[in-house]
Parts: structure tokens; C-alpha cells; sequence
């Protein structure tokens, strides 16, 4: 259940500039050359970023996600998320920017010599497993401080992609079933913190829940 008294205020959000100069870092470090390890880490917390900044997910959701929860097509791409019990299950969907992220990252898996099938965590620690919320809690903070950014908890990126849907699309039932916020009285605490999207609706474009708004209806 949803804390009623939580509050959602601007300092948790990451304005337009931050977040370009966020994406900007993570995929400069992804792509340089250098040791195996180094590839590994870069490659890993870019996909952080985007799971968490432009899809909207949990820490505790991208530390669970294995790849045969990862569905891509022409027509319709997504990530399968799961509740804690296992059972409850949400389509968060991805639009061509994030799909090519996605395989990117896959690509740069089989170059560095991991496993890949359909039951290893989309994310791999030590010895193939999932990360902990609280190793990715740690790899957060250190990408903020070597981008250079003021440090928030990861849970603002998701903060971040929520308010932006408030803002682009203010439709509660989607944005509910897109990311697994169980109230429309939740859903409200955005509406006046929206993360800069009415003077930058450029990077919107960009967002991987963008693709289902212009297409969801169709």
C-alpha cells in the first residue's frame, strides 16, 4: 500500500539538463575502450539509467529482471516486470530508441563473454548473478558523483519518468498500469513537480514509454 503522507517535491527530480548531461556521461564511458571490467561496469549502469530514468523502474524491479523478461519486435516491444509474490505481472512498454538500447546492450553482453539466455539477469553481477538493490544503490551514487551531478536516490530517477508522464500524458489509468502505481491519489502527487518537459518536449521523444502513447490507441 501507498504512504498516503508521502510527498513528491522538485529537489527529488532531475531537471532537462541534468538528464542530458547524465545520458550524454553514461554513453561516452560505455563506449570508450579500456579492460573487460571497465567495459562491464559502463555498460551496466547506462542500462541502470535508462531502466530507471526513461522506463520508471524499481531499483527492486531492475535487480529481478532476467532477460526472457525482455520482448522484442516491429510491433510491439516491452519489458515484462513481476511483483514480489511472482504472479502479478505489468507490460512496460519500450519505444525503437529504447528497443535499440536494448539490444545494444545484449550485443555488448556476447562480446564480453556472458551467458545470455533467457533465465540470467538482464543486469549480471559476480559470477552471473543478479545484482542486490543495495549494489545498485552503490553504483548509482558513484555515477552521479563521476558525472559530476548532486546525488539523489536512485528511486528520483523513477520520479523523474513519472512526472514527465504526468506532464505529456495526463492519463492516471495508463500511467497506473505503465508503472505499477496502484492509485489515481498517488499518480496526482506529480501533477505540479513535472520534470521540465513543458520547456524541453524534445527529450521526450526519447522516453521508452513514448512509443505506447502514440500507439496504444490505434
Amino acid at each position: 500500500m501507498e504512504d498516503k503522507s508521502y510527498r513528491i517535491t522538485q529537489d527529488m527530480l532531475f531537471s532537462a539538463e541534468e538528464i542530458q548531461k547524465l545520458r550524454d556521461f553514461c554513453a561516452k564511458k560505455a563506449g570508450e575502450e579500456g579492460t573487460t571490467a571497465g567495459k562491464k561496469k559502463w555498460a551496466v549502469r547506462q542500462m541502470m539509467m535508462l531502466l530507471a530514468l526513461e522506463c520508471a523502474l524499481r531499483v527492486s524491479e531492475i535487480a529481478a529482471l532476467k532477460l526472457g523478461d525482455l520482448h522484442l519486435s516491429q510491433k510491439r516491444s516491452y519489458i515484462v516486470v513481476w511483483g514480489a509474490s511472482g504472479t502479478k505481472r505489468r507490460d512496460v512498454q519500450l519505444n525503437q530508441v529504447m528497443v535499440n538500447h536494448m539490444r545494444e546492450f545484449i550485443s555488448k553482453k556476447i562480446e564480453l563473454g556472458e551467458s545470455v539466455n533467457p533465465s540470467d539477469p538482464i543486469l549480471s553481477g559476480r559470477a552471473g548473478k543478479h545484482f542486490t538493490e543495495t549494489a545498485l544503490k552503490i553504483s548509482w551514487t558513484k555515477l552521479l558523483e563521476e558525472a559530476g551531478l548532486r546525488h539523489r536516490g536512485i528511486s528520483s530517477a523513477r520520479h523523474t519518468a513519472v512526472g514527465r508522464m504526468v506532464s505529456e500524458k495526463n492519463d492516471s489509468r495508463w500511467i497506473m498500469e505503465q508503472t505499477g502505481i496502484k492509485t489515481v491519489g498517488f499518480v496526482a502527487l506529480y501533477a505540479d513537480v513535472r520534470a521540465a518537459s513543458n520547456e524541453e518536449k524534445h527529450y521526450g521523444e526519447n522516453h521508452c514509454w513514448q512509443y505506447e502513447i502514440r500507439t496504444r490507441n490505434l
